[in-house]
């Protein structure tokens, strides 16, 4: 069992590589936070659990214009957390391999909005001025924010780990900071999470449509190290894994 976060930027092959070890390794649970993976899933023929939700038409936002179709915040993360409660509440329980939450980039953006929408429900109530950001000074409301995801992941985490499941979970790139200063990109995921993680791994694409994933961190118990593997001679992120003694097909790790 490993708890793994996938990063990379939008197009590298996250949701593909997750997809082949979905596939291949037995039986999983999918969350899906992007309306836009839905044919890819369909045509590689996974099981697996759409958790956006979107506006119905002629939807009014609390700023008088008409968001039809658009996400729903609050609905896709109660949508979400339905889903982990199906997964750990299931009787009988369910006999998973796998689990992937692709990903929690957008649970974030979805906890964002949503603070924002509740934030603006007070202040239209008191005639105060609306907002449509968070400022980066608010700490109280990204406490919040954070909060939010954590509640949201934690029971799954928990889960998987109790019971011998592989976690995988995708991650955008963000902003690194050093001193202040704009230093590079680093896999965008909360600090509370990294207590969790045992695989750390960015997916990269070259100009040669080559790709790479750099583990920079693993398992305490791994053997192999943090490494860097091409992907074509690795046959896939399952190969690169299991030729590593870190998932196995058909059982769970160490």
């Amino acid at each position: 069992m490993v708890v793994s976060i996938i990063g990379g930027k939008p197009g590298v092959g996250k949701t593909s590589q997750l997809a082949s070890i979905a596939k291949l390794c037995g039986p999983t649970r999918w969350a899906s936070l992007e309306l836009k993976d839905r044919p890819f899933l369909e045509a590689r023929g996974l099981q697996w659990d759409q958790i956006c939700k979107i506006h119905p038409p002629n939807h009014i936002d609390l700023f008088g214009e008409n968001d039809a179709y658009m996400e729903d915040p609050h609905a896709t993360l109660d949508a979400f957390q339905d889903w982990v409660i199906s997964i750990i509440m299931s009787d009988p329980p369910a006999k998973l391999h796998t689990i992937v939450v692709d990903g929690i980039s957008d649970l974030r953006e979805y906890a964002i909005k949503e603070w924002i929408f509740l934030e603006n429900q007070a202040r239209l109530s008191d005639g105060r001025k609306i907002r449509k950001t968070i400022g980066q000074e608010n700490l109280s409301a990204w406490s919040e924010v954070n909060e939010r995801i954590k509640h949201l992941l934690k029971p799954i985490i928990n889960y998987s780990m109790s019971n011998g499941v592989n976690l995988f979970m995708t991650a955008q790139m963000g902003d690194k900071y050093e001193g202040g200063v704009r230093v590079g990109e680093k896999i965008d995921t909360p600090r509370w999470l990294d207590y969790y993680i045992e695989i750390m791994a960015e997916m990269v694409k070259e100009s040669n449509s080559h790709f790479f994933v750099d583990c920079m961190k693993v398992p305490p118990w791994a053997e192999c190290g943090p490494f860097v593997s091409d992907l074509e001679k690795d046959l896939g992120l399952l190969t690169a894994f299991a030729s590593r003694g870190l998932i196995q097909c058909g059982g769970n790790t160490t």
